[in-house]
């Protein structure tokens, strides 16, 4: 993995300055290049470290041989490299100078960048290339900074030019996408993974103030996971008395959520700056999930079916469903719906009978059960098993891989299930 500092150079004329970040004094330079460099000196000794100069041909004439020289008298173990790129006048240029940064970027490179100089739009070009190659080839942004001379200051007879440290708005940008892929597709691994950078950057400082923020993340992935993995324990089966067994929030959705709004609650107010900015992004996501504030494991099996088809988690939708109905049916007949008994042997033994019309002489029902079972046959509404049953008959084509008789195709499944839905909570509100 290669350490690579790239910068774009302008053609200003550049007063020395001496130059600091964080209150710490750097080197006296014209360049800000020059400073960004100084700050991986270390590394430059000990490691492969390239520097990407992109030029304009004015830049490179007016301050290319000044900077060259600069450079390779005080790091000549730094291999620098520069880059010729159009002035952007035309949108054409503007795509080609996109792509010589982009090409500048190898797989898995570690990225400083520098956005102080050049044409107002190079910068923000630079830093949307960088996100581009995140994905396309597995950079790891190490430092994005700016060299902000407009804001020098005086000290003693001195001008001291700040350099500000703007990573961290790159990771807020990860947070936000994170907290956008969990709420519109339910998947928590980004938001999970920029969490666990910050924990990472902040080390013990994070561990002694941050414990509930913590809980909080390991909460909503156990939530996300726990829908993925269709876990629809009731909590209530995971307690030894009445406290949560270890791992519940890993078997149980229910468990998961309780976890999650209690951790919420105890959400500090954050002193540290970032955390600040990433705050209303927890917020979004937890109001994302607001309609599962209930205790009652219907509730929240109906709820699950829905955030599975918004989600596009179809396979999870189709196996929540059937469960769901079980537990619907329970309830009608006052039955234990966390039960293995009582959701299997008797509801679920009724509602095949009457989906796939079994002769009362080929049920397969326990003698202690035939009351229960037959009064469920006689007096249930004939929509709910004609529904377990369509249910049931899609839930085994996905669970069998499309390899059955009367295999679907995947929008039939992905339109009935929404359709089968909306028929369940009518059923519901006409019981």
């Amino acid at each position: 993995m290669a350490l690579k500092i790239l910068s774009v150079l302008g053609t200003s004329d550049y007063k020395s300055g001496l130059h600091s970040i964080n209150d710490k004094e750097i080197i006296e330079t014209e360049y800000i290049q020059n400073a960004v460099i100084k700050m991986y000196e270390e590394q430059i000794e000990n490691d492969d470290v390239k520097f990407c100069i992109f030029l304009t041909k004015s830049a490179k004439q007016k301050h290319f041989g000044t900077l060259y020289n600069i450079l390779n008298n005080s790091y000549p173990k730094l291999e620098i490299i520069p880059i010729d790129i159009k002035d952007g006048k035309t949108k054409e240029e503007v795509w080609e100078i996109f792509e010589e940064f982009y090409q500048s970027i190898e797989e898995n490179d570690e990225i400083v960048v520098d956005i102080t100089h050049s044409f107002r739009h190079l910068p923000m070009q630079l830093l949307v290339v960088v996100n581009y190659a995140k994905v396309l080839k597995n950079i790891k942004v190490k430092g994005i900074y700016y060299g902000a001379f407009e804001a020098k200051y005086e000290k003693g007879e001195k001008d001291i030019i700040p350099i500000h440290d703007i990573t961290e708005f790159d990771s807020l940008l990860e947070w936000s996408y994170g907290a956008n892929t969990f709420i519109n597709y339910g998947n928590v691994n980004p938001i999970l993974h920029s969490y666990k950078k910050l924990q990472n950057k902040m080390g013990q400082e994070w561990n002694k103030e941050h414990k509930e923020f913590t809980k909080f993340m390991k909460a909503l992935s156990d939530f996300s996971n726990c829908i993925y993995v269709a876990r629809g324990t009731s909590m209530g089966e995971l307690k030894d008395n009445g406290v949560l067994i270890k791992n519940a929030t890993k078997k149980s959705t229910q468990a998961a959520l309780h976890e999650l709004n209690n951790t919420y609650k105890n959400l500090e107010e954050f002193s540290n700056i970032e955390l600040k900015q990433i705050k209303p992004i927890i917020n979004k996501v937890k109001k994302s999930i607001e309609m599962f504030d209930s205790d009652s494991t219907l509730a929240i099996g109906i709820e699950s079916i829905k955030w599975s088809i918004e989600k596009n988690l179809i396979p999870q939708a189709y196996t929540i469903f059937s469960e769901t109905i079980k537990t619907y049916v329970c309830n009608i007949y006052q039955l234990d719906d966390s039960d293995y008994d009582h959701r299997e042997k008797i509801v679920a033994s009724a509602l095949n009978i009457i989906g796939r019309k079994i002769n009362k002489e080929n049920w397969r029902v326990d003698e202690k059960h035939i009351d229960t079972v037959n009064k469920i046959i006689q007096t249930i509404d004939e929509k709910i098993p004609e529904l377990y049953d369509k249910v049931g008959t899609r839930r085994n084509d996905i669970n069998h891989y499309g390899l059955t008789k009367d295999k679907q195709s995947y929008e039939s499944l992905v339109n009935d299930i929404k359709e089968l839905y909306e028929t369940f909570l009518c059923i519901i509100k006409s019981n």
